[in-house]
């Protein structure tokens, strides 16, 4: 096979696997996706244009033009196009309604072209974060009694939080209502509690609010666990079981732990999973029981993670904001013991994507995100799709950790997603002698004696703000795709099986396929494990994967689903690796697998480097210089690369350019950079 023809065959396989374009470097860069205001329609780039030979035709098959999901239309030109956007026009045509199990609407247009737009209603919200603020978070209970009211508790997964956000998730998690997290909030003994009795908060240890946490999370899991033992009809011994000891564990005083939480999140209705995020700033790995200082990292407290960790002391740590509250020392499952800081020091809007709790590889996702920040120049610009790094000297000075990167890469990450993102109001028309900005660090972070009649005024707006994201959130999503095969292979299951319930075509042989894959893969993960270069030309494996290859039937669809789902779980990896090395031996579906994997680990090394090296540049950098210009191309390449080869022509932008800068006596560290950079350079088979 030639580099063209493997070119050809990876570029068909990945544009069905994952759907849209990046930009080609030398392109100017995008502004970013359309704020929520904009029309719901999402152009998948794979829709090409009637003409195979228009430029549109053959920008849908350039192998860079993977994703993971199917996103907003081409939003960069390439040189030999206008550097302006170019979506195609949405097909017109034969109309088929299809509602799904639940009743949701499912409309499908087909083009005489065979292009097909898809609409469909919003997906549930499976996820929810709040992030860090401290006294800011007085406002929240106005958006959780908007969360409750419209039902959209119901469907969330899991809650995220950061600092006084990791405090409110962990509540929502256990089960509070609205009602109660606002009791909580409102009640006049909170600011003492918080500032432990002190009349400034200076270095408070924290203690009678990590104890007030473990009650308000006991008796919420409580009231849960009591609501559902009236009702245990059908319910195994050994699941009753379960429930009655984490309910005996609190009784006697202890506190709920991740694992148990998760546990129960499974069995009881209303309790969900959590993930909150803590920066360690140190650990006695050296010499046990002496803690030193490190190097500071983001740590997220979850079930995966420390399931056996009392969350309440979790919390404690993500809110320990210095100089407010002294650092919190925890004996992780390790063995090690760590300190830890405020967890919004390092990530104060802990989303999945942002901690990459998971693999996105669907390209229509299931479950919808909304992410709670507090009003600011920074969420205002996130609104915008924008973001703009900013050296902040005395917060990363009084932290003792590079906050301003933090912050920035925070930021540029929740301002590619500005549909996700609800901003908490925190300013309103007063009296001139009155206090009616409480965005800022005085006025609002450490005000925890905020007066109540304040405290109801910033609920209502944001109660206001919420119900309007809600109702915009709504709206139903269009999104259009090459063929009708594409859409199929694209779909959820619920959608999927509503398709194949109204007879669609080809709908009801999608599902067919998909479970046979699925039985396949079953039996395909017994024989790769321990497998040799060897067994994937001759024996059971080469068999296995030539029956799961026989399935596609050279359908690039197909061949690209099964490339997803050796990727979903992480265990088909090291076949992956094996089939990598050997040089692109074994069936096409393995090749496909191999290129979804190239496109996910060129992802994660991409972010590593804007992290690790690109962010710090950037924050020290002039913005409005042409180091900094060039380091904003270079964040916009890298955050959309798809393949090892993606990386290297982002970094090679960065590297020219400072490797020949002036930097007399070497002040502003541009060779040790570009130095550095080299060093992240990958390999390209």
């Amino acid at each position: 096979m030639t580099d063209d023809s493997s070119a050809a065959e990876k570029r068909v396989w990945m544009k069905a696997a994952l759907g849209i374009s990046i930009p080609y470097p030398g392109d100017p860069e995008p502004r970013g996706v359309a704020p929520p205001a904009a029309a719901r329609g999402i152009r998948a780039e794979t829709a090409a244009a009637a003409d195979p030979d228009t430029l549109l035709a053959k920008a849908a098959r350039d192998p860079r033009i993977w994703t993971q999901t199917v996103g907003a239309a081409l939003q960069a030109a390439p040189r030999d196009r206008p550097p302006a956007p170019v979506t195609p026009s949405t097909p017109t045509g034969p109309k088929t309604t299809i509602r799904n199990r639940v009743g949701k609407k499912i409309e499908i247009v087909t083009g005489k072209d065979g292009r097909v737009a898809l609409t469909t209603e919003a997906p549930p919200v499976q996820e929810i974060t709040f992030s860090g603020g401290g006294g800011k978070g007085a406002a929240l209970p106005g958006a959780v009694k908007a969360l409750e009211e419209t039902g959209m508790l119901k469907d969330v997964k899991c809650f995220h939080g950061a600092s006084v956000g990791s405090m409110t998730a962990a509540v929502l998690a256990a089960g509070m209502s609205a009602e109660a997290f606002t009791q909580v909030a409102n009640d006049t003994r909170m600011g003492p509690l918080v500032k432990g009795g002190d009349i400034l908060p200076l270095n408070v240890d924290g203690d009678a609010l990590e104890g007030f946490v473990r009650q308000q999370i006991g008796t919420s899991v409580q009231g849960k666990i009591a609501e559902f033992l009236k009702t245990k009809q059908g319910i195994d011994e050994a699941t009753l079981s379960t429930v009655r000891a984490i309910a005996g564990k609190i009784d006697r005083g202890g506190g709920v732990t991740f694992g148990e939480l998760r546990t129960l999140s499974k069995i009881v209705p209303g309790i969900k999973d959590l993930a909150i995020s803590g920066t360690m700033m140190g650990d006695d790995s050296a010499t046990p029981g002496k803690i030193e200082k490190g190097k500071p990292q983001l740590a997220i407290f979850s079930a995966d993670t420390e399931p056996d960790l009392d969350i309440a002391r979790a919390v404690h740590a993500s809110a320990a904001l210095p100089p407010v509250f002294k650092p919190v020392n925890i004996r992780m499952s390790s063995g090690v013991t760590a300190r830890f800081q405020d967890g919004g020091i390092m990530n104060n809007a802990p989303t999945s994507d942002l901690i990459g709790a998971e693999r996105a590889l669907d390209p229509i996702p299931a479950g919808g995100k909304m992410t709670f920040v507090f009003e600011g120049e920074a969420s205002e610009e996130i609104l915008k799709g924008e973001a703009t790094p900013d050296r902040k000297r005395v917060s990363d000075l009084v932290t003792g950790a590079p906050m301003s990167v933090a912050e920035y890469a925070q930021n540029r990450a929740l301002a590619d997603r500005p549909e996700d993102i609800v901003m908490v109001p925190l300013k309103f028309k007063g009296p001139w002698y009155k206090r009616t900005d409480f965005s800022g660090f005085i006025g609002g972070t450490v005000n925890f004696d905020m007066p109540k009649e304040d405290k109801v005024k910033l609920q209502s707006m944001t109660e206001t703000a919420t119900l309007a994201h809600i109702k915009n959130a709504e709206l139903p999503q269009t999104r259009d795709f090459a063929s009708a095969g594409e859409m199929l292979s694209s779909l959820g299951r619920a959608d999927l099986e509503a398709m194949a319930g109204g007879d669609f075509p080809g709908a009801k042989d999608e599902l067919k396929f998909r479970d046979e894959v699925a039985k396949r893969l079953g039996a395909l993960d017994t024989l790769a494990v321990g497998a040799k270069p060897e067994a994937l030309a001759r024996g059971p494996l080469q068999q296995a994967l030539k029956a799961l290859d026989d399935l596609a039937q050279g359908d690039a669809n197909r061949q690209a689903y099964i490339g997803r789902e050796l990727n979903r779980s992480g265990k088909f990896d090291p076949l992956l690796d094996l089939a990598k090395a050997s040089g692109g031996k074994g069936p096409t579906i393995l090749r496909a697998g191999v290129a979804v994997a190239d496109a996910l680990a060129a992802k994660s090394h991409a972010q590593t480097i804007l992290r690790e090296v690109v962010y710090p540049k950037m924050v020290a950098e002039n913005p409005k210089g042409i180091g900094g210009t060039v380091l904003r191309q270079v964040d916009t390449l890298l955050r959309g690369v798809k393949t090892p080869k993606d990386v290297n022509d982002a970094l090679t932008i960065a590297i020219k350019h400072f490797a020949k800068k002036s930097d007399f006596a070497n002040r502003h560290g541009h060779h040790a950079f570009a130095a550095e950079l080299q060093t992240y350079l990958m390999k390209v088979t």
